[in-house]
């Protein structure tokens, strides 16, 4: 576990990074496309978010502990198809 402690947003960002790492590289034309959307025309909700104060609280251990775990999981493979996720959900 990293002994710096990460924001909601470092994490979120990681998370990001990594995600983009596996795409096959036929994709990552449409990813930044779309993270180019986002960060120039995302709506009202992601302004909001990029205009928000940065996050002073710290994490606790628990949850810097279920990040990573979570990071993990990625890393292994061990996670559900989005096909599953809406089945299940009814999306």
């Amino acid at each position: 576990m990293a002994t710096k402690r990460k924001t909601r947003v470092e994490a979120a960002r990681q998370a990001a990074h990594y995600l983009l790492d596996q795409l096959p590289p036929d994709d990552l034309h449409a990813a930044r496309r779309y993270l180019e959307y986002l960060r120039h025309e995302g709506g009202l909700f992601v302004r909001k978010l990029m205009e928000a104060p940065a996050e002073d609280e710290e994490l606790s251990e628990e949850t810097l502990k279920a990040i990573d775990q979570g990071l993990e999981d990625i890393r292994a493979g061990r996670t559900t198809p989005l096909e599953e996720v809406e089945a299940e959900f009814g999306a």
